[in-house]
């Protein structure tokens, strides 16, 4: 059996899941033609890592420092993008551009008590495939 933290950050990645497959299904049907262009390149997939913290004294509504970085599983390059910085209940908590080194950072302050996960969601580009990251469980004072 699941604890309710587990329980919490599944039903999360399934939802970030569903919300990345949505455009897909709104967009209209292509046209004839467009099977006869040239197939577009592979996207390659993606490893979010778990999200680090500045502090492990996290108090509500103190600044606090979120980091985390973007790789592809294999192969080379840099992904771009954003990546956005959520809590176990889908609040997003920070969006971060990520630099040319693959990593991502955000300042901002936990509006929360307690026990919480913090999960880290890239948001994919023409290149690089989405991912999210494991949680890190942080307890807010």
């Amino acid at each position: 059996m699941m604890s309710s933290e587990a329980q919490e950050v599944a039903g999360l990645r399934l939802l970030l899941q569903r919300l990345w497959a949505l455009p897909a299904l709104l967009l209209p049907a292509l046209p004839v033609f467009a099977q006869l262009s040239s197939p577009a390149p592979p996207v390659l997939q993606t490893r979010a890592a778990i999200p680090a913290v500045s502090t492990r004294d996290l108090r509500f509504d103190r600044p606090v420092k979120i980091c985390t970085s973007v790789a592809p599983a294999y192969g080379g390059g840099c992904p771009t993008g954003t990546v956005t910085f959520l809590d176990g209940r889908g609040d997003v908590i920070a969006i971060s551009h990520i630099d040319g080194s693959g990593k991502a950072v955000a300042v901002t302050k936990l509006h929360f008590h307690g026990k919480a996960a913090l999960i880290a969601a890239y948001c994919g580009n023409e290149d690089f495939a989405p991912s999210v990251s494991d949680a890190l469980v942080l307890k807010v004072n």
